[in-house]
């Protein structure tokens, strides 16, 4: 006669091993939520803050609506010309000041430095 061999009875452990990756599942899944869940937070503020941007802007238009000759001034359009477009009326001479850039005005000191140190080094 043949013995029979007795299998370990795999239930056990194919039942701890089902156990576990669900559980994982069910942790992946309630991360993502999470994750999910403040993404739409924050995008229902951005919303909120784009909504009243756009209400502001409605008041700006209606009141240029109400008041157009604010916006037809000729000084406020001479103003705009001279600023933004860089335009001049006829007969005038624009003249642009620039300022030195940092680095400039550090060579400038240490050149000021060398002439200053050579004076007494001459002596």
């Amino acid at each position: 006669m043949k013995k029979k061999r007795i299998k370990p009875d795999p239930s056990p452990a194919l039942a701890s091993l089902v156990t576990l990756l669900i559980l994982f599942f069910v942790v992946a899944l309630a991360i993502s939520n999470y994750r999910a869940y403040k993404r739409r937070v924050e995008l229902q503020q951005y919303i909120s803050e784009k909504e009243i941007e756009i209400n502001l802007l409605k008041e700006k238009m209606i009141n240029l609506d109400r008041f157009p000759d604010e916006a037809d001034d000729d000084f406020l359009l001479e103003k705009i010309a001279r600023e933004q477009l860089l335009l001049k009326k006829p007969g005038e001479e624009v003249i642009f000041i620039t300022f030195p850039k940092k680095d400039d005005v550090k060579d400038e000191k240490k050149e000021e430095a060398k002439s200053w140190w050579d004076f007494f080094k001459k002596d």
